[in-house]
C-alpha cells in the first residue's frame, strides 16, 4: 500500500543543538505508527513538525505525495488535513461533549454535521454524555472526546502525543486497545508518540525506535523484538542481556551458557567475536541440567518470578520462571537455553560494538 506520510532525511535543530538528525520513515494509509523512545529523544518535535507547528531545517515531509514541509516550504497547520490529539486533550471547558466534537465541522452542512457527531458519539460510547462538560468526565472519557473531535473532520492523518500518559496503569492498556479498534473502524491513519513499550505494542502496526534524534529502526513489534537492528534497539525493546560469544559456523555460537545452535539474524563468519542477546524467556529452569547458575536477585510478578542469575564465567542472565519454582537468593539452580533464532551483533577486535547501519 502506498505511503500516506513520508519523512525524507528530516533535520531539525534549536540553535546549535541538533534535535532531529536525518530522519526517514514511511507510514501507509490505514496504518497506526508509533514513535517510541526515551524522554527528550525528539519524538514530540517530529510530531509537531508533521503537524506544521515547527519548521524543519532540512529534508522533506510529504502527505499524500505532496510536500507539506521542507527548507523552502511550511504549509500552515490548518491546511494540512491533519487531526491532533494533545497530551492534555485540550478540550474546551465551556463546550459540551457534542459541541467539542462539532468544533471543526462548522464548514459542513448542518444535517451532515449532526449525522457525523451522532455517529462518533455512538462509536466511541459517548452518547449518554453528549450534554456533559469536560470537567464532568473521567480521564478516559475525555480522551475519547478528544479523539472524536480529531476524527470528526475526516483528516488524512491523526497525530497523538502521549495520549495515555494522564491515565492510570490499568486504564492505559484497556483504552489503547479501544483506541486501536476505533481508528481501525474508521480506516484512519495515525501516528502516536509514547515512551511506554506496552502501549506501543498494543496499539501500533509499526514502531520507530528513537534516541538522541536518530531513528534506529522502523518495523513491526515482532521484528523489533526478534530482529533488532542494533544493540540499542535490543536493549530498549523488552528485557535481556548480552553475552560475549564466538561464532563457530553459520548456525552455532559458543557462549558462557554453552554452545547455541539456531538461525542467525545477522550473517557472521566463523571466528567472529559477537554479543549474543539472551531474553528472559530463553532461559528455562531445569533441575537436571549440567549448566548451573547462582540466584543473585529475584522479582515476584504474580504468575512468574524474574530471576537474575550469575553464570560460572561471571556473566549474568535473566530468567522468567513460573512462580511455583521458588528459589532463594544464593542458591544454584539448573538452567538451559531454548531458542531457535539467535540475535547477535559483531564486535571489533577491542571488543567494542560495531554497528554497520540502521534500518528504516
Amino acid at each position: 500500500m502506498s505511503p500516506i506520510l513520508q519523512l525524507q532525511n528530516v533535520f531539525q535543530s534549536y540553535g546549535d543543538l541538533a534535535i532531529i538528525k536525518n530522519m526517514s520513515f514511511k507510514l501507509s494509509k490505514g496504518s497506526i505508527g508509533c514513535l517510541l523512545g526515551p524522554s527528550g529523544c525528539g519524538k514530540t518535535t517530529i510530531l509537531r513538525a508533521i503537524a506544521g507547528f515547527e519548521e524543519i531545517m532540512d529534508g522533506r515531509i510529504l502527505l499524500n505525495d505532496t510536500v507539506i514541509s521542507s527548507k523552502e516550504k511550511n504549509l500552515k497547520p490548518e491546511k494540512r488535513k491533519i487531526g491532533m490529539v494533545f497530551q492534555d486533550y485540550a478540550l474546551f471547558p465551556h463546550l459540551t461533549v457534542s459541541e467539542n466534537i462539532a468544533f471543526g465541522l462548522r464548514h459542513i452542512d448542518r444535517t451532515e454535521r449532526i449525522l457525523r457527531i451522532n455517529n462518533l458519539l455512538d462509536t466511541l460510547a459517548l452518547a449518554d454524555m453528549r450534554n456533559k462538560y469536560p470537567h464532568e468526565l473521567s480521564g478516559g472519557q475525555q480522551q475519547r472526546v478528544a479523539l472524536a473531535r480529531a476524527l470528526a473532520p475526516k483528516p488524512d492523518l491523526i497525530l497523538m502525543d502521549e495520549p495515555f500518559s494522564n491515565l492510570d496503569v490499568n486504564l492505559r492498556e484497556k483504552l489503547s486497545m479501544e483506541v486501536r479498534n476505533i481508528l481501525k473502524a474508521y480506516g484512519a491513519t495515525a501516528l502516536i508518540v509514547t515512551h511506554n513499550q506496552l502501549e506501543a505494542f498494543a496499539i501500533s502496526d509499526e514502531i520507530g525506535i528513537m534516541s538522541d534524534g536518530h531513528m534506529h529502526q522502523w518495523d513491526t513489534a515482532h521484528k523489533l523484538y526478534h530482529q533488532p537492528a542494533n544493540e540499542f534497539v535490543a536493549d530498549f525493546v523488552g528485557e535481556g542481556v548480552l553475552l560475549q560469544g564466538e561464532v563457530l559456523d553459520k548456525t552455532r555460537v559458543s557462549t558462557g551458557i554453552g554452545m547455541l545452535n539456531g538461525r542467525f539474524h545477522l550473517q557472521c563468519n566463523a571466528g567472529h567475536a559477537v554479543n549474543v542477546l539472551i531474553r528472559p524467556d530463553d532461559i528455562l529452569h531445569e533441575d537436571d541440567s549440567q549448566i548451573k547458575a547462582k540466584v543473585l536477585d529475584k522479582t515476584f510478578r504474580g504468575a512468574s518470578i524474574m530471576y537474575s542469575l550469575l553464570l560460572e564465567n561471571g556473566e549474568k542472565v535473566l530468567s522468567l520462571v513460573p512462580s511455583h519454582h521458588q528459589h532463594d537468593i544464593g542458591m544454584k539452580i539448573g538452567i538451559k537455553v531454548m531458542l531457535d533464532d539467535i540475535v547477535l551483533f559483531p564486535r571489533d577486535r577491542q571488543g567494542e560494538l560495531n554497528i554497520t547501519g540502521m534500518s528504516y
